[in-house]
């Protein structure tokens, strides 16, 4: 019952906000959308274009300096494989004319296979939610809720607007919170590799690990973590870098991570503290030390995620331990492009 009524509560609200949202739309006759979504408005669809592009020569890391992981380049490199030569060949052949190129004539999404590609890539995505939301919720109503409130909430459409592979992420993430206290015994280890996918996809996923620790199910996670361990290294030999592609990745990586940036747009920890401490700046005309601020933050962020963490192992709910993770996910997560 609580179910269905917190259902309830939640699609009133996404009701509210879609309303809000279209009249919003209505009376600015669209210009919202570069204020709620990437202020480039020519570059749509960004990370599936350009992953597509930077799989080309199979040298992502070397070449392109990539920050996805090497399984969400093999899906792109299987994309890559479906466009004709005649279009491919025309690509740019770095990163800065990638981005040049955009509105012009050897742009990808002015090629008809491409943009087929990337309407495939978001259906597909559409109907799995729909079909995982489906199977789990047993009220109808509940399900078709939650498939809206998923796949139209802000975070969702962002992705679909940058054609993110977080978006995969998160399916393989739901199916392994939904599934995996499963009375199937297959689909509990469906679950499992569907969260070493979700972390070979995305990194960040691999939080909810900790859902298996906190129940103390160790021989699950011990599997869960080999699972990871191949979806995350056998994919570098699909590429001509193969292993030696591994320290570029965390360069890259850290590299992004070390860089902070004042922006109001972004849900990342440095971008929250300089939203944040721009409004004082403003009031007081006066430049704050605003690396200094953001260093010590991060620090106390790391404070408050160990105090998470070792709190999810004395909570008894499920429901409150999977807060606790998102939570600890959220406070790691330093730059959002991992």
């Amino acid at each position: 019952m609580k179910i269905k009524a917190n259902s309830k509560v939640f699609g009133v609200i996404l009701f509210i906000g879609f309303i809000i949202t279209t009249i919003c739309m209505q009376l600015s006759h669209g210009d919202i959308f570069a204020e709620i979504f990437f202020y480039d408005t020519l570059d749509t669809g960004m990370d599936f274009f350009h992953s597509i592009e930077y799989t080309r020569g199979r040298a992502p890391y070397e070449v392109w300096n990539t920050l996805y992981p090497p399984l969400a380049n093999c899906i792109f490199y299987f994309l890559f494989h479906m466009i004709p030569k005649s279009v491919s060949e025309q690509w740019a052949d770095t990163f800065e004319s990638g981005i040049g190129a955009r509105g012009t004539s050897i742009d990808l999404r002015v090629s008809q296979t491409p943009m087929f590609l990337f309407i495939c890539y978001i259906i597909i995505s559409v109907m799995l939610i729909w079909i995982i939301v489906n199977n789990y919720y047993e009220n109808k109503k509940t399900s078709y809720i939650m498939c809206f409130g998923i796949i139209f909430n802000y975070g969702m459409l962002y992705a679909y607007e940058r054609g993110n592979i977080v978006i995969y992420s998160f399916i393989c993430s739901m199916m392994f919170v939904f599934f995996q206290n499963s009375k199937n015994k297959y689909m509990r280890e469906i679950a499992l590799m569907s969260l070493a996918f979700a972390a070979g996809l995305k990194i960040y996923p691999a939080f909810l690990g900790f859902l298996l620790l906190y129940n103390k199910e160790y021989k699950r996670a011990i599997r869960t973590v080999i699972y990871g361990i191949i979806m995350f290294i056998v994919p570098f030999f699909a590429f001509q870098e193969k292993l030696s592609g591994l320290p570029i990745f965390f360069n890259t990586l850290f590299k992004f991570q070390n860089i902070t940036e004042l922006s109001y747009n972004g849900f990342s920890f440095d971008k929250i503290f300089n939203t944040i401490i721009i409004p004082f700046q403003l009031i007081w005309k006066k430049e704050l030390d605003v690396e200094l601020i953001i260093t010590v933050g991060q620090k106390l962020n790391i404070v408050s995620a160990l105090v998470l963490l070792g709190c999810g192992f004395i909570l008894k709910k499920i429901g409150k331990k999977l807060w606790h993770v998102v939570w600890l996910w959220l406070y790691f997560q330093i730059k959002r492009y991992i």
